[in-house]
């Protein structure tokens, strides 16, 4: 049943977005009657934040994945966006609807919290094994917001493809823009 309400409420966002989906539009779509729904979901709010908080922690094993082998700052960070941005890229017209959910209510601002907390983990990790100092949350939250906006605006580009392909397109992208940034 969660699963069904869950499809319905992902198909309604990217179909009508989030403003226009009501209690009874996910009823119809999924199938279910009122007193079903109900019993698993509080409200429309609470099926669009279990929606989001999949859509994270999915994001995040990906990101994950990518990041793992990472030996410095510099190549985890590039590494993580990179897959982010193809997951983005992958979601599509979702990451525009996403994104105006990020801090709409409690859960969702816990999921967005565990996602900065568990790349502060990994940053100063690498950064412990190389004996330099860790980064304050505020910095590593920083590059997360950074990479959730540009994220955004790569799941709108045909011009990347959501495959390896297009991992090391964007990879190729962020290492020449680091490079750039930081010959100063």
């Amino acid at each position: 049943m969660r699963g069904e309400v869950l499809g319905a409420a992902e198909e309604l966002l990217r179909s009508i977005g989030l403003e226009a989906i009501t209690v009874a539009d996910l009823l119809e779509s999924a199938g279910v009657s009122r007193t079903t729904f109900y019993k698993h979901f509080d409200s429309r709010d609470d099926v669009i934040a279990e929606l989001y908080i999949d859509h994270v922690n999915s994001a995040r094993a990906e990101v994950v994945k990518a990041m793992i082998g990472s030996t410095t700052v510099v190549e985890l960070l590039t590494r993580a966006a990179a897959a982010y941005l193809l997951v983005m890229r992958s979601r599509g017209s979702l990451t525009v609807e996403f994104a105006k959910l990020r801090y709409s209510n409690d859960k969702m601002i816990v999921a967005r919290n565990g996602v900065v907390d568990g790349y502060r983990m990994a940053v100063n990790s690498v950064q412990r094994a190389h004996g330099r100092a860790e980064y304050p949350r505020y910095i590593v939250e920083a590059f997360v917001s950074g990479i959730e906006s540009l994220g955004h605006s790569v799941s709108q580009r045909s011009d990347i493809p959501a495959t390896e392909a297009g991992l090391e397109q964007v990879m190729t992208e962020l290492r020449t823009a680091a490079r750039t940034l930081f010959q100063d």
